[in-house]
């Protein structure tokens, strides 16, 4: 759905907001892959959104913190 929603924002030309609310590379034993690179391709598709999103809304330190060690430059609203 976010890949829809950015496509959409971009098409009405209006900004793209994210909630970080999940830390998704967490969640990926819950897939029957390899888990080594499953965690590379969920951390590289989450990095990609986040640069492509107008901003991202963090719930707490520990959430921005994460998203600053992963190098994501978007702004935090």
């Amino acid at each position: 759905l976010g890949v829809s929603a950015l496509r959409a924002a971009r098409l009405s030309k209006i900004p793209c907001v994210f909630t970080y609310h999940s830390w998704y590379e967490k969640y990926t034993h819950y897939v029957p892959l390899p888990q080594s690179m499953l965690k590379r391709i969920v951390c590289a598709r989450v990095h990609w959104y986040c640069q492509a999103v107008s901003g991202i809304i963090v719930p707490g330190r520990a959430t921005e913190h994460l998203l600053e060690e992963s190098g994501i430059t978007t702004p935090r609203v």
